[in-house]
């Protein structure tokens, strides 16, 4: 459980509808701005294949999370 809070920080803030809907926010802001800034390094020749990476860890770490704060939400993770 330590891991989790020490990793998602924003996402163990959602014990209410209000910190829920911020929380969700937060992730699709990053996700879409970090998805932005990365496909434009992306289109760098030698280093783009590092960036693709690094732009689908972001997308994976927005939508995990997501998903930790929906499960926080419903007390399902404490």
């Amino acid at each position: 459980m330590d891991m989790i809070k020490k990793f998602f920080p924003q996402a163990m803030q959602a014990k209410d509808i209000k910190g829920l809907l911020i929380a969700i926010l937060i992730y699709v802001v990053v996700n879409f701005v970090g998805g932005l800034v990365l496909g434009l390094l992306d289109a760098i020749p030698l280093v783009g294949f590092v960036f693709g990476v690094i732009g689908w860890l972001l997308s994976i770490y927005c939508a995990v999370g997501i998903v930790v704060a929906i499960l926080v939400f419903f007390n399902i993770v404490k």
